[in-house]
């Protein structure tokens, strides 16, 4: 799958505040595995330990998509769609000085276009209680259906539901 330009984000620097940084997401490829380690690296102590051939297999799958900036990879999600129509997030994460920058939106963004391109109707993702992800999955328009008891501690199961474009409107790529 070749690049798309699928939204702008605010850039990291303190710059002009009307400026955007174009974002590129596509699948990632397996050479690209190493630099999407280092992120899920730097944010260990929230997703805990990825190993490289997890990510290694979900690329070879194409269930692995990556945000960039210029060449930079500064996001990345890992998903599967479900034979029930559901897509589960398994990971969702940008780079530590690309946080706050709109990149998780425009993930989320993407995955819902290709989600419903595939005939998924729900998205789908766990998120620790007590992690600060939960009020991004809020204003993202999930809903928390229930709080289950994970290995290690409590996690939120939030559900988005996809609208299914009619065949009279124009797609709607966002969330």
């Amino acid at each position: 799958m070749a690049h798309a330009i699928v939204g702008l984000v605010r850039p990291v620097s303190k710059g002009d505040p009307k400026i955007r940084n174009k974002v590129y997401v596509g699948l990632a490829n397996v050479r690209q595995v190493p630099q999407v380690k280092l992120i899920a690296d730097q944010n260990r102590r929230h997703l805990g330990f990825l190993t490289s051939s997890e990510l290694t297999g979900a690329a070879k799958r194409g269930t692995l998509l990556i945000a960039t900036v210029d060449t930079e990879i500064i996001g990345f999600l890992n998903f599967w769609f479900r034979r029930d129509s559901i897509a589960t997030i398994y990971t969702i994460c940008v780079a530590l000085d690309h946080q706050r920058t709109g990149v998780g939106r425009v993930l989320l963004g993407e995955l819902a276009r290709l989600a419903r391109g595939a005939g998924m109707n729900t998205l789908r993702l766990k998120c620790p209680v007590d992690e600060g992800a939960n009020s991004f999955y809020a204003r993202m328009g999930f809903q928390c259906l229930q709080v289950i008891q994970g290995r290690r501690r409590r996690l939120n199961v939030w559900e988005r539901l996809l609208q299914v474009p009619s065949k009279t409107s124009a797609p709607d790529d966002r969330l």
